[in-house]
């Protein structure tokens, strides 16, 4: 007999589990009408959990918990009950960002508002101009109307969504669920839990004490979180003439002062951070497509294990040809150059954001040559300085701030404040502030009436002490990411846990791990634009995990069916497992627990 060809035996073999597959449905369907004959006729469609809706529960509804809803509420083919877990209801399809307590009324985003919505590039336009920056609630009010319709035109008309304004305080997991705990008490059962909660937890500033801070009057004149309700009204509390210091020359600063100028105040205000870094100014129309440019010569030198410390002075030299700025890392100061871009580019002007956006790619390359801990020490070290170049302020903020400076109001220094303390002497109250310029080498001493701290959150969290996450590290599920930035993840799956099968988390978390994986530098790991794509890559991960979910549950269901009528488990049922466990990834890598006793 001739020898069959490698494509006819190929063939031959996708007959034979055709007909096996076949086989195995006319088998379970046989299964199941000799159990209902069984039974009188009826069958106990209660034991079939697979007709029951999965359950995820996300907590937090900012953006990153928003679009995970969204995202399943439109993709996924079976019911999906969603819970969405949310401690403050101001902030439902807002969180810090958008939220009414949080952001206000003058508060804009500092790019399109395209590019600050669920969907990139695709907005409908109602309450916002999709190509011009917005007011972050007006963004909120896009948010709801996006996720409104999410809801009304979802896939499966089975989906539903329940609310809990509550806050989430720790989870368990178990062989084929979660419990989340929360703070009122009740306890919520899913398939799956996504965590989508920044961290609200404001760097503590060194310089002022816990016995200042636990001093009422200190207190009310010292502003530690400017996004917290009670601390906007000590903000409006402050009369229009008195002077303000605020820490910091970031974004969030900038919003304090636009914050102060709006409500009409006419007093002085200085702004003190380290190196006195500012964001350079968007221009009023910046849809400025993508640079492509040829691969750095630093970028070749990384590649080939050459040390940074003999490509970092070349990186310096080729950002300042790009870019006409020129960085001094023994002082730290920034100066432009405009020899150099009327040398190097003629009448073409890079933004610095460009130029980096385009270097991103580059930066995997440099994490695994350098070592994920030893990248992070750059990062700290620099990352005042990255904020700074990476993103840029909306031009009309900018405008705001560079009137104030013409008039002599607003004021900004580089300087490493020493102190903060209450000043009582002529029996007036002020916050007496110590400081050293950058440039001196002696102490001023300043009285403000009030101090605003515009330090960004703390993103280590390593030092957390919010009992969710605290939670989370102390049963194994995650730990803080070597990296300095964020939590640990699955090496194979989008947005799970390390050390867990059924807890993922998305947004500000996943920072770490958007920095070393997909190269992002600075804002972009923790804001909306950056954070879009790997919160939607999430989000199919967990509709991945349901469904597989629901096929075991299916299956199962047949199996139980067969074991009722002397058959043992279902061919279809032991046919579907070995399917769904084939390349599947979940499991393989993490551990189960047991339920605790």
């Amino acid at each position: 007999m001739a020898k069959k060809s490698r494509k006819a035996r190929k063939l031959a073999k996708q007959g034979q589990i055709a007909r096996e597959t076949q086989q195995a449905k006319v088998a379970a369907k046989q299964a199941a009408k000799e159990a209902e004959a069984a039974a009188g006729g009826k069958t106990d469609q209660r034991s079939d959990k697979s007709r029951l809706p999965e359950k995820v529960a996300i907590i937090g509804g900012g953006f990153s918990g928003i679009t995970t809803a969204m995202t399943l509420l439109r993709e996924s083919p079976i019911p999906i009950e969603i819970s969405i877990i949310e401690k403050r209801a101001s902030n439902f399809c807002g969180g810090v960002a958008y939220g009414l307590n949080s952001a206000s009324s003058c508060h804009q985003t500092n790019i399109a508002a395209k590019r600050m919505g669920i969907e990139e590039d695709l907005p409908t336009g109602e309450y916002v101009d999709p190509d011009k920056v917005a007011q972050r609630h007006a963004m909120r009010a896009q948010l709801i109307k996006d996720f409104d319709q999410a809801v009304e035109f979802r896939q499966n008309p089975e989906s539903s969504i329940v609310r809990y304004d509550d806050n989430a305080v720790g989870i368990d997991e178990f062989s084929g669920h979660v419990e989340i705990q929360l703070k009122g008490g009740e306890r919520v059962e899913a398939d799956r839990v996504v965590v989508a909660t920044c961290n609200h937890e404001i760097k503590r500033f060194p310089a002022v004490s816990q016995e200042s801070l636990d001093d009422p009057e200190f207190e009310d004149r010292y502003v530690s979180d400017q996004w917290c309700l009670q601390e906007k009204e000590e903000i409006q509390a402050i009369p229009s003439d008195e002077s303000v210091l605020i820490i910091g020359t970031a974004l969030s600063a900038y919003d304090a002062v636009r914050t102060l100028l709006t409500q009409g105040h006419t007093g002085p205000i200085k702004m003190i951070s380290r190196n006195g870094y500012e964001h350079f100014r968007y221009p009023e129309e910046h849809n400025w497509d993508d640079l492509v440019l040829p691969t750095p010569e630093f970028a070749a030198m990384a590649f080939l294990d050459i040390s940074p410390e003999v490509w970092a002075p070349v990186m310096l030299k080729e950002f300042r040809q790009l870019t006409s700025i020129n960085f001094n890392p023994q002082t730290g100061e920034l100066k432009r150059d405009p020899w150099y871009k009327r040398a190097f580019n003629g009448s073409k002007t890079f933004m610095p954001e460009q130029v980096l956006k385009e270097w991103e790619k580059y930066i995997p390359n440099i994490v695994e040559n350098l070592g994920v801990e030893e990248y992070g020490k750059y990062l700290k070290k620099y990352g005042a300085l990255i904020n700074t170049l990476r993103v840029g302020a909306g031009d009309d903020i900018c405008q705001q701030i560079d009137d104030a400076k013409k008039r002599g109001q607003l004021n900004v220094v580089a300087a490493d404040i020493h102190e903060i303390n209450k000043n009582t002497d002529d029996g007036v109250l002020s916050l007496e502030v110590q400081y050293i310029a950058k440039d001196d080498r002696e102490f001023t001493t300043e009285k403000f009436y009030a101090v605003i701290s515009s330090l960004c959150a703390n993103q280590d969290y390593a030092k957390t002490k919010d009992p969710l996450w605290t939670d989370l590290m102390d049963k194994g599920y995650t730990q803080p990411h070597p990296v300095g930035v964020g939590v640990e993840f699955n090496d194979h799956i989008d947005g799970l846990l390390r050390g867990s099968n059924r807890i993922y988390a998305a947004g500000t978390p996943a920072a770490g791990e958007n920095m070393i994986k997909r190269g992002q530098l600075g804002p972009p790991a923790f804001s909306v634009p950056g954070m879009r794509s790997s919160v939607i890559a999430t989000a199919m991960s967990v509709l991945s995990g349901a469904v597989r979910d629901r096929v075991e549950k299916r299956f199962e269901y047949f199996d139980e069916i067969g074991r009722q009528n002397g058959r043992g488990d279902s061919i279809l049922g032991i046919f579907a497992r070995a399917a769904t466990n084939t390349g599947s990834g979940e499991g393989q890598h993490n551990r189960q627990r047991s339920r605790p006793k």
